[in-house]
């Protein structure tokens, strides 16, 4: 039996923080734990199971620097009166640990406001910047394809096709974060909880898979 686990681009839904906490909160009851966090791969390892929730809390200074604003401070005082530890951090996310009755260290409606802010600074922009590079490489290679163009050859319509899957994923990616805050802000404000992307996060692992095998194809023809 194995002791590592993987968990396959956590990046793309990082804002759903609800579905990171019960996912973290499941490992740790089944004895796994966070052993290394990257944009690709969240890495975890066997250990003793525990009863603990896990709460993440987002910041707009990704280096968290914690004397250096009042938010900071005052969730690190929180923090302590609340039993809650830091886990890790991998960005703007910081992970805290605690036992299940520990109180939250901020409110579902303060949260997602907060992570809209975050996500307008760095998400929306860059996977908006791919986004119009992508279509203009579609839009130039179409352009010389289908009109005909005397530099156009079978490179050129590989070249249309693949940044047009590209710019469908990066687009869908922006498109669902949209929707998935409108509608979670709904949810919250109606007494739920934010909703759920585990279903897109799944099937982008598919597209993305399927993106990259393409392209490993075509460089390699």
């Amino acid at each position: 039996m194995s002791d590592t686990k993987y968990l396959i681009f956590p990046y793309i839904t990082i804002y759903d923080y609800k579905s990171i906490e019960d996912n973290l909160t499941a490992m740790a009851a089944q004895g796994w734990r966070t052993e290394s966090i990257g944009p690709f791969l969240w890495k975890f390892k066997r250990s003793e199971p525990s009863n603990k929730k896990f709460f993440a809390f987002y910041t707009s200074n990704s280096k968290y620097e914690s004397a250096s604003t009042e938010e900071q401070k005052l969730l690190e005082e929180l923090c302590v009166k609340g039993g809650w530890e830091k886990e890790f951090q991998w960005e703007n996310m910081h992970v805290f640990i605690a036992d299940h009755d520990a109180m939250p260290l901020e409110t579902d409606e303060a949260k997602l406001e907060n992570i809209h802010k975050i996500m307008k600074k760095t998400f929306i922009p860059n996977y908006t910047i791919p986004l119009i590079f992508m279509l203009f490489i579609s839009f130039s290679n179409g352009m010389k394809y289908f009109g005909n163009s005397p530099y156009s050859d079978e490179k050129t319509i590989w070249a249309f096709l693949l940044n047009l899957y590209g710019a469908f994923l990066v687009g869908t990616t922006l498109l669902v974060y949209l929707f998935w805050f409108k509608f979670s802000k709904k949810k919250i404000s109606e007494g739920g909880t934010c909703v759920s992307t585990k279903w897109y996060r799944k099937l982008l692992i598919v597209l993305l898979i399927g993106f990259l095998t393409t392209s490993i194809g075509i460089l390699l023809y």
